[in-house]
């Protein structure tokens, strides 16, 4: 069976330049039935493809992958247009298709016993729980063993001869005791405001020796509990386990850290050439991760990310220089992705 999985979807960039007889970038970009289709564009006659850096031309705004192997896909295009300058390119669309195992579905816990369901003829499912694995041929396995007082992250993969399957959806259990309700919430640290939290009963907090959220971090009112803000200062990104110990048992939430502050470059976007010198950019990114620069012709060979930064060529630099003395500016995007969402940092480069 073949599947889709498309991980990464970048929809939007800004305006493309103030010159009207600019084409607009190609928008809209969706996989519909083995086809990638996207937005026309006014006054194109064609469209340029990237396809893991292979270029095609098409007359029509849709690409069949259909014949293409399993594996990996970043696409993008931008459009051209008779007596008008080409687009940018989109942002980076990556795909993947998977002609592995379909993920076994519709995790159920029943007390102390997991089960899903899954119709392929296999050899086994891993059950992945938090970062053990334990093989099992049957569509369900008992949790009862588990320790106590620990929250659980768990997904199953299926297993035959030649494929291993995508995970399945993750399902939380948690082993604490008296646990009166479980519940899921997310903080923006953009918010620098407490989380507020509707625990749909009246409660009152109780102290628990070693729970790193301490009386003076929390506040309930009526049915409701607000976190402050200091409680997430130092915390990482991603999900973190709040313990909220109660009256009527302990309250277990799931919270999701966030930061939906767009990324900056970190010493400011202006930056000054020298001559012969690599040009080198960090960011403070906000856990959203730099995929591709863009702009003035700049590829792959031009520059390199590494650990969030950019190392840019200084030929590619000298060359646009060059070809016009009077240039005392390139202008360069720094694209990047957060869950599915692109957020997109312009930067300068000075002639000195």
């Amino acid at each position: 069976m073949k599947k889709i999985l498309v991980v990464i979807l970048c929809l939007f960039l800004v305006a493309c330049s103030p010159n009207s007889r600019v084409l607009s970038y190609p928008q809209d970009i969706a996989i519909v039935e083995e086809m990638i289709h996207w937005s026309e564009v006014n006054h194109a006659n064609q469209y340029i493809i990237s396809l893991n850096g292979d270029l095609a031309t098409l007359d029509v705004p849709q690409f069949s992958i259909a014949d293409l192997e399993e594996g990996v896909y970043h696409f993008k295009v931008k459009a051209i247009g008779e007596g008008y300058e080409d687009s940018l390119y989109s942002t980076l669309f990556t795909f993947t298709i998977d002609h592995s195992l379909p993920a076994p579905t519709s995790l159920v816990i029943e007390e102390t016993t997991l089960s899903w369901t899954h119709d392929q003829e296999l050899i086994s499912y891993d059950v992945h729980i938090n970062q053990e694995i334990f093989n099992t041929l049957e569509k369900s396995y008992d949790l009862s063993g588990l320790a106590p007082n620990t929250a659980y992250e768990i997904y199953i993969i299926a297993k035959n001869t030649q494929h291993d399957s995508l995970p399945s959806e993750v399902i939380d259990y948690y082993t604490y005791e008296n646990l009166f309700r479980q519940m899921k919430a997310a903080y923006d640290k953009a918010s620098e405001e407490s989380l507020t939290i509707d625990l749909d009963a009246e409660v009152t907090f109780v102290a628990m020796e070693g729970n790193d959220l301490s009386p003076d971090l929390i506040e309930i009112t009526e049915n409701t509990a607000a976190i402050d803000e200091e409680y997430f200062k130092d915390k990482s990104y991603g999900s973190h386990i709040v313990l909220i110990p109660t009256s009527r048992g302990m309250i277990v939430v799931k919270v999701k850290v966030i930061d939906s502050r767009p990324p900056e470059v970190e010493n400011g976007p202006q930056i000054k050439y020298k001559i012969g010198e690599y040009v080198r950019i960090s960011f403070v990114n906000y856990d959203k991760e730099l995929v591709e620069i863009t702009g003035n012709g700049i590829t792959l060979d031009d520059y390199e990310i590494k650990n969030q930064k950019i190392t840019i060529d200084y030929r590619f630099i000298e060359n646009i220089f060059n070809e016009d003395d009077s240039r005392q500016t390139i202008i360069l995007a720094a694209h990047f992705l957060q869950e599915g969402k692109a957020s997109i940092v312009y930067f300068y480069i000075n002639r000195r």
